[in-house]
């Protein structure tokens, strides 16, 4: 039963939430059951909050967020197999002759003058 309904159906969903947020909707989702458990005495509180803690758990566990798909937002990274002409950057050439100003330096010995030698 559980083949043919929401479960099988996972693996067709676009993974739009990352493994990090995953972790960190399900550590939210933990700490808002916790308070709707033990510290929140209003019955429309509790109810709240525990079902906020549920989507984000459901939505960490399916790492699929409605409404990341509706807004066309995804946080996982798409790292391309091959590079393409258009993604990959061309070499950078060398120039074979020295960049104006940037003259080569001498290891001949500088003579000074009697002149210079006066301070």
């Amino acid at each position: 039963m559980l083949r043919d309904g929401l479960l099988h159906n996972r693996k067709d969903m676009k993974k739009n939430v990352s493994t990090q947020e995953a972790h960190i909707r399900t550590l939210v989702g933990i700490i808002l059951l916790l308070l709707a458990l033990f510290l929140i005495d209003n019955a429309v509180g509790k109810i709240l909050f525990a079902t906020i803690a549920a989507v984000l758990a459901g939505t960490a566990f399916l790492h699929s967020c409605p409404l990341y798909t509706l807004m066309d937002k995804s946080k996982q990274k798409v790292v391309p197999l091959t590079t393409t002409p258009e993604t990959s950057t061309p070499p950078v050439p060398i120039p074979e002759k020295p960049v104006v100003g940037m003259e080569e330096e001498s290891t001949a010995p500088i003579e000074v003058t009697e002149e210079e030698k006066v301070i």
